[in-house]
């Protein structure tokens, strides 16, 4: 057998590079106790990063007023299909939370008792499908399957006997 050609592939975009949050609702930033309004409500913001992706609980994407001391259980789908390309798909990686919210987690849920205005945000990776196929005599070492956004994959093919490597070809 022949030495085996490489090719590294490599998906990439602008990708999560921080997330902030200030937790400031109507020019006031929230603290404490003291965030309830006369009318017994509190804000809770509920966004995605990098982007907004699939239908989250409760209520959506967005800001709303919650009574103080409510019992908010939040959820995001586990995985969301991109609608446009069927080769990309996204995953609630977890999730950044401030105010009444915990900080973070690595799930697609959480429940906290809400008593100041807070902040929920979705964390979301994105992952394409790698589509490895040997034509002729030969093979790979990768199979096809989902890869996460900027993961690199070193894909070796590796000819048969009395046979020879001639080309990739595809999307690379």
């Amino acid at each position: 057998a022949s030495a085996p050609y490489r090719l590294r592939l490599g998906f990439s975009s602008l990708g999560l590079q921080g997330v902030e949050h200030l937790g400031i609702f109507g020019g006031q930033e929230a603290e404490g106790h003291d965030a309830a309004r006369a009318d017994g409500e509190v804000a809770l913001a509920v966004e995605g990063a990098p982007d907004r992706h699939g239908l989250v609980y409760p209520g959506g994407y967005g800001e709303r007023d919650v009574v103080y001391g409510t019992t908010v259980d939040a959820s995001a789908p586990q995985q969301v299909a991109d609608a446009a390309d069927p080769h990309t798909r996204y995953t609630c990686s977890g999730w950044l939370g401030t105010g009444s919210a915990p900080a973070s987690g690595s799930t697609n849920a959480v429940a906290f008792a809400i008593v100041t205005n807070s902040t929920l945000t979705w964390l979301w990776s994105t992952h394409h499908y790698l589509d490895v196929n040997a034509a002729g005599s030969g093979e790979t070492d990768v199979s096809s399957g989902w890869r996460e956004l900027d993961e690199v994959i070193e894909v070796a093919a590796t000819a048969s006997s009395d046979c020879m490597f001639v080309k990739w070809t595809g999307d690379v």
